[in-house]
């Protein structure tokens, strides 16, 4: 019988064995890191004991953001995916949130059928990118002058992520997370970007600029802050063709690409 539970610290075993189902290109987060970070917003499917499935989200203002729906290849076709999210949308309806979006590759025709069947739907195209190092960077545009790279204070957060075309809450959910920085660009008052790395993968999300010229500005401004074993980096270029082709002409190898869902809880 398939039941949707909390889920606890000691499935993290269930956790690592099942996220290689999202086609990640990096190790399962550690322990640690599921312990502090994952649990709480995270579902499992369980049947007859045994883990068949998570689902992993993060709730926002109003927007629940939901980062991984996993079922075993065994398990498929047998509506467990729907049970978890008919399972999390009660749960984040009733914390008050309104909308939920998440990202799924476009040839994945069953996972497209699942996710309009409650009630979502594609609203834009991303595409990650990948530049082999750090140093590839450099090849991007110059730091247009007048522009300054420094931290978001969080009063600041409301007003630079309706600049940037960010889901609300973003940032502060971004601060909350430990071994994260996070890097704004200003031209004078005015946010012209804003971008969250995550050395342990290493990437960064979101990753967002007010023109495609100033990707170059944010990612020296995280530069720093990389692991150093660690030469390469990705970075999501969101509903943003232009950014994505300019990151490609510095070097950046275009991997996967995904549509954004997005719908009423």
């Amino acid at each position: 019988m398939l039941r949707i539970r909390p889920a606890l610290p000691a499935d993290y075993p269930d956790f690592a064995r099942l996220f290689p189902e999202l086609t990640a290109h990096h190790a399962p987060p550690s322990e640690a890191r599921w312990t502090a970070e994952m649990v709480a917003t995270t579902l499992i499917a369980d049947e007859g004991g045994a883990a068949v499935g998570y689902l992993y989200g993060q709730p926002l203002v109003d927007t629940a953001y939901i980062r991984h729906v996993v079922v075993a290849p065994h398990a498929r076709g047998r509506g467990v995916g729907k049970a978890l999210l008919d399972t999390a949308g009660e749960g984040f309806r009733a914390r008050g949130l309104t909308r939920w979006c998440l990202n799924v590759r476009p040839d994945n025709v069953a996972a497209l059928r699942l996710y309009a069947s409650v009630g979502m739907a594609p609203i834009f195209e991303s595409v990650f990118l990948k530049f082999a190092d750090w140093a590839d960077i450099d090849a991007l545009p110059a730091d247009p002058p007048g522009v300054t790279a420094g931290t978001c204070a969080p009063d600041e957060d409301a007003r630079a992520e309706a600049e940037l075309g960010l889901i609300p809450g973003t940032l502060a959910d971004a601060r909350a997370r430990a071994a994260r920085t996070m890097r704004v660009l200003r031209d004078g008052v005015r946010f012209v970007g804003a971008g969250v790395l995550d050395p342990d993968v290493p990437g960064i999300t979101p990753f967002a600029v007010a023109t495609p010229s100033l990707a170059g500005a944010l990612l020296r401004a995280l530069r720093p802050f990389r692991r150093p074993d660690l030469a390469h980096v990705e970075v999501r270029a969101e509903a943003n063709p232009p950014l994505a082709a300019v990151l490609e002409a510095a070097g950046a190898t275009v991997g996967l690409r995904t549509l954004r869902y997005e719908g009423a809880l």
